[in-house]
Parts: structure tokens; sequence; C-alpha cells
């Protein structure tokens, strides 16, 4: 991948990351941010966003450098559970903290107390028809799909054997449940921008009408209003199901943007080498910032509420909203940082673990066969 793609996938998920925060931030402080206001219902966009950018860029890592099943899974865990982990404790801290000030507003948060935190940690969050948060980190709530998009994948990609490959992913689907499986065209259609801009190279005149025709469809189907009469088609076609189905009652919605989407990110990739010449000055902050998207993403929720509670009886006015954004994002930035010093260390134990496990499996096996060949020349040594 060039630098000028890699920088326009880097400017698309920071831009996903800061509209979630937008989002939440309009709706937990007092007064939003009304200045955002044409962004501020586009937080299931943005996940639609990061689930295609995910796909993509899970289909280039295995294709580049990740040929292994042991060194694929480590790098996924790693990167999960080095921003995972602290988010949770910081989640856990947090609302205890907050909970003491404004119990009233933390309520509602502690339905899955300790539960929560548990299933969150094994991403069995939202399995079948599970809808569990972690305190108040309702964005978590997408990791609970991705992670399984990452499994299946490898389950596709590195188990041997047709038969054995088929009944891997069919295990790991009944796992899932329907709900998770429901958005998983989103995340595959990733894996096919990627596919295509590996195999055929849209020529520039055709790739600016296809990345100008699908910003236009993205803005279109965003301002129509499908979003909701889509969801009662779904709802009246499923039937009592359909309520517990949560973020995937909008189904039809997201497979719709999220194509769009990636017919906009496979003519962008085409632009990309041309636009980079434009982006070359913005390109170092634009690395540093989006080093944090993830960070962003699960650290901002319990931040926000928590700083919007404690901050409230200071009566700062119309400087309340400033105050809590800056002094969110300063925490994510610090919290970021050393969630990305720690994602090295859980690599390589994440790796020695999977080695590990990979060589008792085939010690097994082959003290399994060594018995059976010891077996069958017993046999015929008897039948002698």
């Amino acid at each position: 991948m060039n630098k000028a793609a890699s920088l326009y996938l880097d400017v698309l998920r920071l831009a996903a990351a800061l509209v979630v925060f937008i989002v939440h931030a309009s709706y937990l402080l007092p007064g939003g941010m009304p200045a955002l206001w044409f962004v501020s219902g586009l937080g299931g966009e943005a996940v639609t966003v990061f689930f295609v950018l995910s796909g993509f860029v899970i289909a280039h890592v295995v294709r580049t450098r990740e040929f292994r099943a042991a060194d694929y899974l480590a790098s996924r865990f790693a990167r999960l559970y080095s921003v995972v982990l602290p988010a949770l404790l910081v989640t856990v801290v947090l609302d205890c903290a907050g909970a003491a000030l404004a119990p009233g507003e933390y309520a509602a948060s502690m339905e899955h107390g300790a539960w929560g935190i548990g299933a969150s940690l094994l991403f069995a969050n939202e399995l079948w028809f599970a809808a569990i948060r972690p305190l108040s980190n309702t964005p978590f709530w997408s990791l609970g799909y991705e992670f399984w998009y990452y499994m299946i994948y490898a389950a596709a990609r590195y188990v041997p054997g047709r038969r054995s490959k088929c009944i891997a992913v069919l295990v790991l689907c009944m796992i899932c449940g329907p709900k998770i499986l429901l958005l998983m065209p989103v995340w595959l259609f990733g894996v096919a921008a990627y596919a295509v801009t590996c195999r055929r190279r849209l020529g520039q005149p055709a790739a600016l009408v296809l990345a100008a025709a699908t910003t236009g469809g993205l803005y279109l189907l965003a301002t129509s209003g499908a979003k909701a009469a889509w969801r009662e088609l779904t709802i009246a076609a499923l039937g009592p199901v359909a309520p517990a189905l949560g973020p995937s009652s909008h189904v039809l919605y997201s497979c719709a943007f999220g194509l769009l989407a990636t017919l906009h990110v496979v003519g962008m990739m085409a632009l990309a080498p041309v636009l980079g010449r434009v982006w070359h000055a913005c390109e170092h902050p634009v690395r540093i910032m989006s080093a944090y998207t993830f960070a962003i993403y699960l650290f901002h929720y319990p931040i926000l509420k928590f700083f919007a509670v404690a901050i409230a009886p200071a009566g700062l006015g119309m400087l309340q909203v400033p105050v809590v954004v800056v002094a969110t994002l300063g925490m994510i930035a610090a919290l970021g940082s050393l969630s990305d010093r720690f994602k090295p260390v859980l690599k390589r134990s994440f790796g020695r673990g999977l080695e590990g496990l990979a060589r008792a499996c085939m010690r097994r096996g082959s003290d399994a066969g060594d018995a059976i060949e010891h077996g069958k020349h017993v046999t015929i040594r008897g039948g002698r």
C-alpha cells in the first residue's frame, strides 16, 4: 500500500472516530455541540465506515505480512486488548467515581455490573440476542461484532482443508448468532474493496466520477430518512425477533451505506496518488492523530460522561463544553500513548502462547500417530 493510499485511510478512520466523539458529546453535554449539528446523527454511519475499513485493512495485512495463523491472531489480540483492558479499567474507575457524585446519572449504566465487564473481555457481549454493555461504555458494542469477524475470517483463511475450514466457519457462525452475522456483509465489503484495488486500478477520470458520485450518494442516503423507514420494513419482516437485533435492525440501511462507502474507498484509492501531493503538508499531524482512533473510540464515552458530571457543579456556563471536550481529548491522548506502548508486550506474549499451543498440538498429534503405527505393528506381528 503506497503512502498516499495509507494516508487517505488514516484520514477516513480519524474522521469516523471524531464523528462518533461528536455524536456522544452532543448527547452528553448540556447544550450539545450545535456548531457541528450536521454530524450529530451519524454515529451508526461512522461505525459502518469502521467495519468497511476494518475488512480492508485485515485483507491487506493477511496478504502482505501475516501469513501464519499465529501471527494473525497475536496481532489481533494485541491490537484489541492493548486498548480494551485499559478502557474497561478506566470505565470501572470513572463510573464508580461518577456514580458517587451523581447516582441518578449512572443508574442505568450499572444494569449488567461485573457481568458486563466479563462479557466484554471475552467479546461475548453481543452473541445471539445479547446486548450487554460494560457499564457506561456503550460504544463497546461494535467490538462484540468485529472480533468475531476477525475469527471467522481467520478460520476461512488459515484452517487447512476444505472440510475442516467449512466446519470451523460454521461453528463460529453458530457461536455468533444471527445478529452479528447480519452485519458481516458490511465488513466483507471492505475485504472485497481491497481485492478490487489490488487486481485492477481505475483510471483517474473513472475514479473521480466514482468518488464524487458515491460522496453524493452517501449524503443523500444519510439525509433521506431511509434509515428509519428501512428499519420498519425489517421489523415488519422479522416480527418479534427484530427488536432484539439492536444495531442489526438497521441491516438494510447499513448494507446500502456500507456498499456506497466501499465504492467510495475504491475510487479514492485510485485517486490517492494524485491527492497525496495535496495531503503531503498535513501528513505528519494526520499520522499522529490517526494513531489514536481506536483509543478515541473506546475511551471517550466514560471520560466524557464523568467530566460532564464532575465539572457541572463548577458553573462554567458556556465554557463547560469546551473545557470538557479539551479535558477528554487530553486524557484520551495520555491513555492512548500508554496503550500503544503496551501493545508490543502483548503481541510477544500472545505470540509465544500461540506458538507453544501449536507445538503442543503438533506433539500430541505426532504421539497419537506413533501410537496408531505401533498398534498396527503389534497387530501385524500378532497375526504372524
